[in-house]
């Protein structure tokens, strides 16, 4: 797998979903290449009845995306980079889907980085994770791949590999509908533009 510059996810929800993402240069600052923070925030001093009323109408922004026709989401203060990627045929080689292989950019991760740096990445194929292991799947020639903050214990950003993603939303969280499910990593469900999302807990799928 090849990565090629970050498409931008955070760009507002008024965007036709079928709009292609700007790419960015891998040079410019951390304030435009990460997602925008996922809380809205209220600086007055609330009342008892502003309290409760922030708990039923908090607002979260959300990243939808697409793996093998299903519509997910995920919260997008959890994700770093979305990074285009040309798959090969080591992806179809890999033997587990919790690892099926790595790719390396370079970018300046944080503000203060006065320099860019070469940054690894573990490939989390995220199709083969959610399907039943007998699933035929068809793959996209250009992909997506999620990159979070969190590593693990090699220091390798853990990297979700999807089909497509969409432009960030804010939602409500009292809109989110817990699910029954045998995937410990799914949190809920939301309807959001006429689609029902599936919202997935990258903490428990990155542990």
């Amino acid at each position: 797998m090849t990565a090629v510059p970050d498409p931008d996810p955070d760009t507002e929800s008024e965007t036709p979903a079928d709009s292609t993402p700007k790419p960015e240069s891998e040079s410019e600052s951390e304030s435009e290449s990460q997602p925008k923070s996922g809380l809205d925030t209220d600086t007055r001093q609330p009342s008892p009845d502003d309290r409760t009323r922030t708990r039923t109408q908090s607002r979260t922004r959300i990243l939808p995306f697409e793996s093998q026709g299903t519509a997910y989401c995920i919260d997008t203060q959890r994700v770093s980079r979305v990074l285009g990627v040309t798959l090969d045929g080591s992806l179809q080689a890999a033997t587990d889907p919790w690892y099926a292989g790595e790719v390396s950019f370079e970018s300046q991760w944080k503000q203060t980085d006065a320099d860019s740096e070469t940054r690894q990445v573990r490939v989390v194929d995220l199709a083969r994770v959610l399907s039943s292991p007998t699933a035929p799947l068809e793959r996209p020639s250009d992909a997506k791949l999620l990159v979070f903050e969190t590593t693990d214990d090699d220091e390798r950003h853990y990297g979700w590999l999807v089909d497509d993603v969409d432009v960030t939303a804010a939602v409500g969280e009292e809109e989110l509908v817990p699910t029954r499910t045998s995937h410990q990593f799914v949190t809920g469900r939301i309807d959001y533009d006429g689609t029902t999302l599936v919202w997935l807990d990258d903490r428990a799928l990155n542990d």
